[in-house]
């Protein structure tokens, strides 16, 4: 069990979004397994003769030889991220047989750990292959733990990255880390956190930031920012909803600490992060994507 997913290979990966009135082949993988998270939408899903409606978030697993297809999109839009990977130890292929077909994620680790293996993959940078394949690694540990239903704080929800940091946090940090989470979208100020948790707002700030290296209110700014982040990625809001969704007052402000944050407008990081839909990052470069997507009996272009 030492050497647990030491050999996962990231094959390719993309995120893809199907119209209306596209569909799913049925075909098999032969040799690889195949993760599609869905972010956004539903579908009528087919994996061998189990047929089940399948809405956002959730997580589909294929193992190998096993026929799938996407019946019909059951939403306008339907989002997903599609990892293909290998992996031979036979202690790995033997544990991968206790997760799901279809389960649900318990929180945004596991999209955030894929939005990861996507940015390695465009940016290619020194090790990225074995970047990927850490990544994945994690990541099935991940769907191991939520099968064996180990639990797990849900302060760690806010980044893939604060995996790996705040393993050991004062309790005190994470209520609050829990009810900033909780409740993002609300106006809260240092004297509403002073009355919640029975202490001076100097002292939760103290405490917060030994552990955290932030404010209390800080970290409530980059829940929102990130909740900001997902509606500008998944959805067709404009960005006066997202701005009220997220939290923020007027589009103003959100623009203004937006681009303080993430160094672009809203806007323009929208159109930046949308750019590759659709679009195959092979970790393998020799790895070559067949696309079964259809629409009106038409396939879709590469």
């Amino acid at each position: 069990m030492n050497r647990l997913f030491h050999d996962v290979e990231v094959l390719w990966i993309s995120r893809f979004d199907y119209e209306q009135t596209w569909y799913l082949q049925s075909h098999t993988h032969t040799d690889f397994y195949q993760l599609m998270y869905v972010c956004e939408g539903a579908c009528m899903l087919k994996i061998g003769d189990q047929v089940e409606s399948v809405e956002a978030p959730k997580i589909i697993f294929i193992p190998p030889e096993n026929d799938h297809e996407i019946l019909q999109v059951l939403s306008s839009r339907l989002v997903t991220f599609d990892v293909k990977f290998k992996v031979q130890h036979e202690d790995s292929t033997g544990i991968l047989k206790r997760i799901p077909r279809i389960a649900s994620p318990k929180g945004e680790q596991l999209k955030n750990i894929l939005e990861h293996i996507i940015e390695e993959g465009f940016i290619r940078s020194g090790h990225y292959q074995e970047m990927c394949s850490l990544l994945m690694g994690l990541a099935l540990l991940m769907l191991i733990r939520w099968n064996d239903e180990i639990t797990y704080s849900s302060s760690l929800e806010i980044d893939s990255r604060d995996f790996f940091h705040h393993n050991t946090t004062n309790l005190l940090t994470q209520a609050m880390m829990k009810y900033l989470q909780d409740h993002y979208a609300e106006k809260i100020t240092s004297d509403d956190l002073s009355t919640i948790f029975n202490y001076s707002y100097r002292h939760l700030s103290e405490v917060f930031h030994n552990d955290m290296h932030m404010s209390p209110l800080a970290f409530q700014e980059k829940v929102r920012i990130v909740r900001a982040k997902d509606l500008m990625n998944y959805t067709q809001f404009e960005l006066k909803q997202i701005c009220s969704l997220a939290g923020f007052s007027t589009v103003h402000q959100f623009s203004k600490r937006f681009k303080m944050i993430e160094g672009l407008p809203p806007g323009q990081w929208r159109e930046m992060h949308r750019q590759h839909i659709r679009e195959d990052v092979c970790i393998n470069p020799k790895f070559v994507n067949h696309l079964y997507v259809n629409h009106q009996q038409t396939s879709v272009p590469d």
